[in-house]
């Protein structure tokens, strides 16, 4: 059984988060998926302070990748879709899937808490 919980975050891509070629500089990217974390702990009660209160456990990242698929600019909006993914382990995994309005893949990444 699959049980899976996803939120997906809408973000406007601003000018102070663009280089010389008015796209997105890759380091942001991590923070945009950190937007979709922090909505994603809103919605079910999952932030890191709720786990930290609820456990005396901090969750640290353990792992990062991204695949970049295609660029995006200034003034564009990006979805950003947290998904939860089942796992037996004592682990939290979170995939991340960035998309731009025409429903075209920007950028994936899963990490590790």
């Amino acid at each position: 059984m699959n049980n899976t919980l996803s939120c997906t975050t809408e973000v406007l891509i601003r000018f102070s988060e663009c280089d010389a070629l008015k796209m997105v500089w890759h380091g942001n990217y991590i923070k945009y998926f950190e937007d979709g974390r922090e909505d994603f702990g809103k919605k079910f009660g999952l932030s890191y302070m709720d786990i930290y209160e609820k456990t005396a456990l901090a969750v640290p990242i353990v792992h990062l990748e991204c695949d970049f698929k295609k660029m995006v600019g200034f003034g564009e909006t990006i979805i950003v879709k947290t998904t939860m993914i089942d796992d037996p382990a004592s682990k939290i995994i979170f995939e991340y899937n960035i998309y731009n309005d025409k429903k075209e893949l920007i950028a994936k990444r899963k990490f590790n808490l």
